[in-house]
């Protein structure tokens, strides 16, 4: 079974502790806090809410593969899939 536990214990073999990182996220707490953060969080992330923030995604998405056109390439997880979502 996952426990936050675990995440903290790693967290702190890195010497990053618990304070920062995925320890610092919704998705590192047990029951019930987490189901107490995600209550709060799916409010904000409603179907209409998605959708209109879809135009806004859209055009973030096309500035991060405008350089493609010149250069013909791109490293897809460095230069796309890494920064779409730190963006949105």
């Amino acid at each position: 079974a996952f426990s936050s536990r675990f995440i903290r214990v790693e967290a702190e073999a890195l010497g990053s502790g618990s304070a920062t990182g995925i320890g610092a996220s919704m998705i590192a707490e047990d029951p019930p806090r987490h189901r107490r953060l995600r209550g709060v969080a799916s409010r904000a992330f409603t179907p209409k809410a998605v959708a209109a923030l879809r135009p806004r995604i859209a055009a973030i998405a096309a500035d991060l593969l405008a350089p493609l056109r010149t250069r013909g390439r791109m490293d897809l997880v460095a230069d796309f899939a890494h920064p779409l979502p730190t963006v949105v």
